[in-house]
């Protein structure tokens, strides 16, 4: 048996990218709030919200964000108790049965391939994406912001002659914003795209990238106000220098290893499965 964990550290990424960044802008353009955490939440802005030991995360921010799909789940529903009706019960049966996997992919497990970023919170504000000049891209870990540029975007609004006009624009928007756990600034780093011509970026790529500096649940802007705070979704995240490997076989001697490089784990599986090094693996085994 063996197992590895990459580096583990704290969570300065999920919160910030998932949810406060699009609320963030949301704010700076229409000037009104999307995210409605509960009262008992926002009235302690330094404390960190917490979920009950049997609430989950993604269930639970149903309650602060109102989720695209559920007018269209609610008509869909609707034609579909309508249409069931006409069917024999045996594929109605069938049919509930697969309306659950595919709830359960919503919320858990495998999905299919285009709707992995669906269960993001992000994707609640992309109905409001074409009337915006900049919105976040869904992420898995820094915060990606996307010009709504025309001749690039199905209905751009930022012509190329304002493009970095309204980089700048977003920059300082962003660099005003303060972690309010510490009162010191949220961000870190704000990175442009890496093409010279926004016009050749692919269609999941940003223009700008944000680089959040330490853990936050909450920003605090001096004209947009108070964005959060909301509970953290994960409490670590790969941040930290150090991993952690467990090997567990009669092959290898029971003991603290040290520490190794990254590059010995995959070694130490093909020697233990007992087959040949390949020539183009970086590392040596751990046995």
């Amino acid at each position: 048996m063996a197992f590895a964990k990459g580096g583990m550290g704290p969570n300065h990424s999920d919160i910030q990218s998932m949810v406060l960044l699009p609320e963030l802008l949301h704010r700076h353009v229409f000037g009104a709030l999307l995210l409605h955490p509960p009262a008992a939440w926002t009235s302690a802005p330094s404390a960190v919200p917490m979920l009950g030991e049997d609430e989950d995360w993604n269930r639970a921010s149903d309650a602060w964000l109102p989720w695209p799909s559920h007018g269209q789940q609610a008509v869909e529903s609707g034609v579909s108790r309508s249409v069931a009706r006409a069917l024999p019960r045996p594929v109605r049966a069938l049919l509930k049965g697969a309306r659950a996997a595919v709830s359960d992919w919503r919320w858990h497990g495998a999905r299919p391939g285009r709707w992995d970023v669906q269960w993001q919170p992000t994707m609640c504000y992309q109905p409001r994406w074409p009337s915006m000049p900049a919105f976040a891209l869904p992420s898995f870990y820094d915060g990606r912001i996307r010009i709504n540029l025309v001749g690039r975007e199905g209905r751009g609004m930022v012509t190329p002659g304002r493009y970095e006009a309204v980089c700048g624009e977003l920059e300082r928007l962003l660099v005003e914003c303060r972690n309010s756990r510490t009162g010191e600034p949220a961000v870190e780093a704000i990175e442009r795209g890496a093409r010279r011509d926004p016009m050749a970026l692919g269609r999941s790529e940003a223009d700008l990238t944000v680089v959040w500096r330490g853990v936050a649940v909450a920003l605090e802007h001096p004209r947009l106000g108070l964005i959060g705070p909301v509970p953290l979704r994960r409490t670590g995240g790969h941040t930290g220098r150090y991993g952690l490997a467990y090997v567990r076989t009669p092959a290898v001697a029971a003991g603290d290893g040290g520490v190794r490089s990254a590059f010995d784990v995959v070694p130490t599986l093909v020697a233990l499965l007992g087959e040949p090094p390949s020539v183009r693996m970086s590392g040596r085994p751990l046995t």
